[in-house]
């Protein structure tokens, strides 16, 4: 539906034509001209998580939230799944995050380990952390009465 490549962003004009309110494919595409990660080894993942993270987080924050499956996701599953946990660790660890994430990505120094330099926590245990958030909690009613 759109691509960014070297500034330019292409959008697939069939598309347009049929969900002529998605703004939000917009801000996407144009958070990754603003990202320039060009050097160093940013992965996938995480450019296409920050880039929904600006687009669910910042523009269209009432947006209903995909139902992640904590058995089978992970982290590195980009766009909304990685724009969600970073939604998560912000909000629990560090409300800068993304915006420490992005500069190192844009300086070409972004390396997994600086989630625990800004968290205290390995992304592995971040991840354990809001996967559990996602488990369904059983619905417990106490009762105090004896059985008969």
């Amino acid at each position: 539906m759109a691509a960014t490549g070297g500034g330019t962003i292409s959008i697939n004009a069939i598309y347009v034509r049929r969900a002529t309110n998605d703004f939000g494919m917009v801000i996407h595409e144009l958070t990754h001209v603003v990202q320039s990660y060009h050097r160093g080894n940013t992965p996938g993942w995480l450019t296409e998580g920050i880039a929904d993270y600006i687009r669910l987080s910042h523009f269209e924050p009432q947006a209903r939230r995909p139902r992640i499956n904590p058995e089978k996701a992970s982290y590195t599953d980009a766009y909304k799944t990685t724009a969600i946990f970073l939604e998560w660790v912000e909000k629990k660890c560090d409300e800068q995050l993304v915006k420490k994430l992005n500069q190192a990505a844009r300086e070409g120094k972004f390396q997994i380990e600086l989630f625990k330099d800004y968290t205290g926590k390995t992304m592995d245990e971040l991840w354990a952390e809001f996967a559990d958030t996602l488990r369904a909690k059983p619905n417990i009613t106490a009762t105090n009465s004896p059985a008969k």
